[in-house]
């Protein structure tokens, strides 16, 4: 395993924190928008996966619920990236990980009000 260099990073904390992650698994968990059937959520959640693979993102999706998806990586430096690329999708409500809710396009106004007022 490589080490931190704290030189490549100090300006940059999302750096360190990408470099923490390098290696580890991380398990992230997305919600579709509305209330979408089992078999809609493995369609969307299938195009998703394909479209990470095509930009060199590798997960393992397990369809947890009938509108929520868990994402397995194997390179938690990743996640950011595969976070950014999932909230931006029409159907996304919600993306978790470490702790950390990302509300998606597809999240309605009272999901927005909602998430403000947890924090």
């Amino acid at each position: 395993m490589s080490q931190l260099d704290p030189s490549k990073i100090k300006d940059d904390p999302m750096a360190f924190i990408k470099m923490s992650k390098k290696g580890k698994t991380i398990m992230m968990f997305a919600s579709i928008a509305g209330n979408p059937s089992k078999k809609t959520t493995d369609t969307i959640s299938l195009r998703w996966q394909s479209s990470l693979h095509n930009a060199h993102l590798e997960v393992q999706r397990y369809i947890v619920a009938d509108d929520r998806i868990l994402f397995l990586l194997k390179d938690g430096s990743m996640a950011w990236d595969v976070k950014d690329f999932l909230v931006t999708q029409p159907e996304c409500k919600v993306v978790e990980f470490e702790n950390q809710k990302f509300p998606g396009v597809g999240a309605s106004p009272a999901d927005s009000i909602k998430r403000k007022s947890e924090l």
